[in-house]
């Protein structure tokens, strides 16, 4: 009986931390495919307003505007886009820290698993010498 009492003990911890690793993996796993969907929408966006950042810098230099409102709209919508697209980076980035915190509480609980194993085997190991040496 102190045995059977023994395995459910050990035995259900070891499964609520494997559970608990579990869960934490396959939210890790949704999370990583977020933000790499993330980073290479924000990378495309970022090239883009590049682009039209030149554009316009082109054009003004140009002449290519003939009202001071034109101008003025144009440059507020890239404004306007390089402040979302800042506020989508450091989004992004919260995401990540929320991410790593995550991988991080996975790794310890993959580590309390593993001493747990060790336990068992350390408390059955000496068990079995303990019986040997009587």
């Amino acid at each position: 009986d102190s045995i059977a009492t023994y395995y459910k003990n050990y035995n259900s911890k070891f499964e609520e931390l494997q559970k608990h690793a579990e869960e934490l993996a396959a939210k890790i796993n949704t999370m990583r495919s977020n933000i790499d969907d993330r980073i290479e929408a924000y990378n495309a966006a970022f090239l883009i307003l590049n682009n039209d950042t030149v554009l316009f810098n082109s054009r003004a230099s140009n002449g290519y505007y003939s009202s001071r409102d034109a101008f003025s709209r144009d440059r507020q919508a890239l404004i306007t886009r390089q402040n979302n697209l800042r506020a989508e980076y450091d989004d992004i980035n919260a995401e990540i820290n929320e991410a790593n915190e995550l991988i991080a509480e996975y790794n310890n609980a993959v580590i309390k698993t593993g001493e747990l194993f060790d336990s068992i085997n350390s408390n059955s190991m000496s068990t079995k010498e303990d019986k040997i040496a009587e």
